[in-house]
C-alpha cells in the first residue's frame, strides 16, 4: 500500500473533511473552494481527530471560505461513481473483454424505477454509507414487492453497490468499505433432461417438422431447432448470442483420436472469454447433418438459424420455439417441478459427463465455468451413475 494513500476519512460537513495518510501522523484537511472550483489541502498539525476538526474550521475562516459557501460536491456522490463504473464496464464490453450483458445487467439494477440502487443511494455521499444503510436497502427491496426477494437476487444488488464503493476507494474518497450483510441461499438443482426425455423432445420436434403445424412469427419448428437442441446436449455450449448463436462453420473442425471422433469448437467471445470445446462423438453426426442440409454454406456463415442475420433475433426465435415445443410435448417442467429452458440442454450435458466419470476439472473447463459452480449445482445433484454404483459395490 502506498504511504500517500488515504486510509481514514472523516467528513465534517458539506465540502469540508479531514483525512489521514500513512506518510504522516497528522490529520490533513480538504476544503472545497466554490469560487476556484477545486479543493485546498492543508495539514492540521494535529494527531487527535477532535483537534483536527477544530483546526479545519480555523483554516476555513483563514482562507475566507465560509460554511455557507460549502456545497455538495458531485464527484463524491454515489451517483457520480455509478456513472464512472458504467463507463468503465461499457468500455470493457466494447473492447470484447466481457460479454454484452456484463454492463447491461448492472445498469438494469441501478436504474430500476421504484426500487433501483440509484433512486435509493444516488444523492448520498459515498463516505456516509454504512452497513445499516445496506441492511435498510435490502428491507426496502422486500417492501416494494408482494413476495420476499430471493437471497441470490439481493446478492446481485449488493455486488453492484460493492463495485461502486470499490471505485470510490480506488479514487481515495473513502478509506475502506462498510461490512456487507451476509446472505444465505439454498442451492437447488438446475432443470435438466433425462436421456429418455431428451429423446422425447427430439421426436416431438421431428413430428412438428413433418406436419408443419407449429409456427412462431412465420418460422416453422423444424430442422433448425432440432439441430440446435441436439448440438447443445452434446457440447454443453451456452445457448446465448455470444456463444452458440455466434458460431460460424470456420469455428468447427471434425477431429479423430483413435476410435473417438469429435468436434473441436472455438468459442471466441463467450461468457468467460475465449475457450475451446471438445464435443461428444454423437455431435459429429449432428454437425454432418447440418452440413448436408446446407451444402452451399460458406466458412463465415452462421451454423444455427443462418437465414437470420440478426443474432439476437435468432436467439429469441429459438427460445420461443423451444418453449412452444416443450408445451406441446408436456416437457415444460422436470420431475422437481423446475421450469426448463434452452439452458437445460447444457445442464443435461454437464450432468451426464459427470455421471460417466469425466473429471470435474475437465468438465468445468470445457463448459467455461468454475469447479465451484459445478460442485454446487451439478455434482451435488447428480443423475443416476452406473459407473459410480459399480465402484461403490466393488464391481470395478
Amino acid at each position: 500500500m502506498s504511504k500517500f494513500q488515504i486510509y481514514r476519512v472523516h467528513r465534517i460537513c458539506q465540502g469540508l473533511a479531514v483525512f489521514k495518510t500513512r506518510s504522516s501522523p497528522f490529520w490533513r484537511t480538504r476544503i472545497w473552494n466554490k469560487k476556484q472550483q477545486k479543493y485546498s489541502v492543508r495539514s492540521t498539525k494535529c494527531e487527535l481527530l477532535a483537534d483536527a476538526i477544530e483546526e479545519a474550521h480555523i483554516l476555513c475562516r483563514q482562507n475566507a471560505i465560509g460554511r455557507a459557501e460549502f456545497e455538495e460536491v458531485e464527484t463524491e456522490t454515489f451517483e457520480s461513481f455509478a456513472k464512472q463504473l458504467t463507463s468503465v464496464q461499457r468500455q470493457m464490453v466494447n473492447t470484447g473483454q466481457r460479454g454484452p450483458r456484463f454492463a447491461y445487467d448492472d445498469e438494469k439494477l441501478l436504474h430500476r424505477e421504484h426500487d433501483g440502487i440509484l433512486p435509493y443511494f444516488g444523492d448520498r455521499q459515498v463516505d456516509t454509507i454504512r452497513t445499516q444503510d445496506l441492511r435498510d436497502y435490502l428491507e426496502f427491496l422486500d417492501d416494494h414487492r408482494e413476495g420476499i426477494l430471493s437471497a441470490n437476487s439481493k446478492s446481485k444488488h449488493l455486488i453492484v453497490i460493492r463495485k461502486i464503493l470499490n471505485l470510490a476507494r480506488e479514487k481515495g474518497v473513502i478509506a475502506h468499505l462498510p461490512l456487507f450483510p451476509k446472505l444465505t441461499s439454498k442451492d437447488t438443482p438446475r432443470a435438466s433432461f433425462t436421456s429418455t426425455e431428451l429423446l422425447t423432445l427430439i421426436e416431438a420436434i421431428r413430428e412438428c417438422e413433418k406436419s408443419s403445424r407449429l409456427h412462431y412469427k412465420g418460422h416453422s419448428i423444424g430442422k433448425d431447432l432440432l439441430n440446435l437442441c441436439a448440438f447443445l446436449a452434446q457440447t454443453g455450449i451456452r445457448p446465448t448470442v455470444s456463444e452458440v448463436f455466434s458460431l460460424r462453420h470456420r469455428d468447427i473442425t471434425s477431429e479423430a483420436l483413435d476410435a473417438s471422433p469429435h468436434l473441436h469448437i472455438t468459442i471466441k467471445k463467450g461468457k468467460t472469454g475465449f475457450r475451446t470445446v471438445y464435443s461428444t462423438t454423437d455431435a459429429v453426426g449432428i454437425y454432418q447433418d447440418i452440413i448436408a442440409n446446407n451444402v452451399n454454406a460458406a466458412p463465415q456463415d452462421f451454423v444455427f438459424f443462418p437465414q437470420l442475420t440478426n443474432r439476437t433475433y435468432a436467439a429469441a426465435i429459438a427460445s420461443r420455439q423451444f418453449r412452444t415445443i416443450l408445451t406441446d410435448a408436456d416437457l415444460e417442467r422436470d420431475h422437481l417441478n423446475k421450469r426448463r429452458t434452452l439452458y437445460s440442454l447444457r445442464h443435461h450435458y454437464i450432468q451426464h459427463r459427470l455421471s460417466e466419470g469425466v473429471g470435474i476439472y475437465d468438465v468445468s473447463v470445457n463448459a467455461g465455468t468454475s469447479v465451484a459452480v459445478i460442485e454446487r449445482f451439478y455434482n451435488a445433484f447428480p443423475i443416476y451413475s452406473p459407473r459410480r454404483a459399480k465402484i461403490l459395490n466393488n464391481q470395478i
